[in-house]
């Protein structure tokens, strides 16, 4: 994970990435909003053996995760926002932003990713297997496939300024926006410019307040499509801050 880039609509303060995560593990705070559902057992699996996973992610992102996290939780008081993942790959980086989701089960999962169907990965920036994501996501986030909504399909589809998916805007309408909007969500799909884009705009549309989406490979050079499609949406009002 390169040129992570975070979006939220409220400043962030300077973190220090070099703090080691393993005292971050969340369940472990005294803090009364900081309750999650995950095990600290959970934490120890992922955190030993993420780096078996296929993708990419950086050890430093799991710290500021965290720190983002606790501070929706504990101080904007946000515990039913949804969370998840615009190309999940195997699940790498989507199984720990489960693993942070809160005691009360009010958040909703989602994952959207090509999978199976390679012939709308036109830029050839991922590799998702759905099977195989479904199997990371239960050993390190004990995450179920019915407690995850999943859309199998381009994210473009979403989108109806790009798109005339009408049932793809249904579900992302009344599955996922609907209820509450999206707390903490990874844009990491297709890294063509209109495609980062629309992704964008579909997220900044549905964050509640004080949510927050970070794209990755922005600051990128391989992937400048990124940065051409993805700045535009920091630039309109979203707090920006690059890794």
């Amino acid at each position: 994970m390169s040129g992570l880039s975070f979006g939220s609509y409220y400043p962030m303060k300077e973190i220090d990435v070099e703090t080691a995560s393993f005292v971050c593990l969340p369940i472990t705070s005294n803090k009364s909003g900081m309750k999650l559902l995950a095990r600290n057992d959970l934490y120890l699996r992922y955190l030993t053996e993420y780096e078996s996973i296929p993708g990419w992610v950086s050890y430093g992102i799991f710290y500021i995760l965290w720190v983002i996290i606790r501070f929706q939780y504990e101080e904007l008081h946000i515990n039913d926002g949804a969370i998840g993942e615009i190309g999940v790959h195997a699940g790498k980086l989507t199984s720990y932003l489960y693993l942070l989701r809160h005691l009360n089960k009010k958040q909703k999962l989602f994952a959207i990713d090509v999978f199976g169907k390679k012939e709308l990965n036109i830029d050839k920036s991922g590799d998702g297997d759905r099977k195989v994501f479904l199997s990371y996501i239960q050993r390190y986030a004990n995450v179920t496939a019915d407690e995850v909504n999943i859309y199998e399909g381009s994210s473009l589809d979403l989108n109806s300024d790009f798109s005339k998916n009408l049932e793809a805007q249904r579900w992302w309408q009344t599955t996922i926006k609907r209820d509450r909007g999206c707390q903490l969500v990874s844009i990491d799909g297709g890294h063509t410019t209109l495609t980062t884009y629309s992704d964008m705009c579909v997220i900044s549309n549905s964050l509640v307040d004080g949510g927050v989406v970070m794209v990755d490979d922005i600051d990128n050079p391989e992937w400048l499509g990124v940065r051409d499609g993805g700045k535009p949406g920091f630039n309109r009002g979203c707090y920006e801050a690059c890794l």
